[in-house]
């Protein structure tokens, strides 16, 4: 559940903000200023809690960017890098898409996977597409060895799925600029799927990625310097 389903305001006893947002309790506090000026005692506590409060927030260092007054909720640093993310993902995204096109995979795609033992090859087993798991094509997972983009069955058994590797070819934009991992010269197309496939509504714009939590484990110079990513 979010935020603003959960707090309740210690003051006005109201959900979905809590004391030191509390509109009710500002209104009552300037009233009593206007009264009794600032030495009323509501006042000077409330005052006074909201000096300290003030204090604490200046003594925060960032994590990110390790600048001192904020946190990471509102680095100007780390909004930078998502939304150079997100730019890198779009052109990822819009790349990825092209190859599969020009591979012609999608559902009914046969693919032809050369299998080795002690340096010899036995054989081409085939495996037939059934899907893309277009979650996890993303730029900041595209060096990632887990992230197999398609959903794939043996043609002996359709009923298991295994996921595997793009086929490598030469001049492969997603190999020779993103350097990216799933990508394999095992693999080759033995039979395209006959049509254009098309990706979920809304997956080319990425504006649904978690690139915030991609980013936690990460500083402002793992990202800048290529260790993040």
């Amino acid at each position: 559940m979010s935020w603003n389903n959960t707090v309740t305001c210690s003051y006005c006893r109201e959900r979905g903000h809590n004391r030191r947002g509390c509109s009710d309790l500002k209104e009552e506090v300037e009233r009593r200023r206007a009264r009794g000026g600032d030495d009323d005692w509501f006042v000077a506590q409330y005052d006074e809690r909201v000096a300290v409060a003030k204090a604490r927030r200046a003594q925060r260092t960032c994590s990110f960017c390790q600048g001192e007054g904020h946190d990471r909720r509102k680095c100007a640093d780390l909004t930078a890098r998502i939304a150079d993310m997100h730019r890198k993902n779009l052109l990822f995204r819009s790349a990825f898409l092209n190859y599969v096109h020009e591979l012609g995979l999608g559902p009914g795609t046969i693919l032809g996977y050369r299998r080795w033992t002690d340096g010899d090859q036995i054989g081409v087993v085939p495996y037939m597409v059934k899907n893309i798991d277009w979650k996890v094509v993303n730029w900041h997972t595209r060096r990632d060895y887990g992230s197999k983009p398609l959903i794939t069955s043996l043609m002996s058994n359709l009923t298991e799925s295994w996921h595997l590797p793009l086929p490598l070819l030469e001049g492969c934009l997603l190999r020779d600029v993103y350097r990216a991992t799933f990508l394999t010269k095992s693999l080759t197309v033995l039979s395209p799927s006959g049509g254009t496939v098309t990706p979920p509504t809304g997956w080319l714009q990425a504006d649904k990625v978690k690139y915030k939590k991609a980013l936690k484990p990460y500083t402002k110079w793992d990202y800048d310097g290529g260790h993040a990513f």
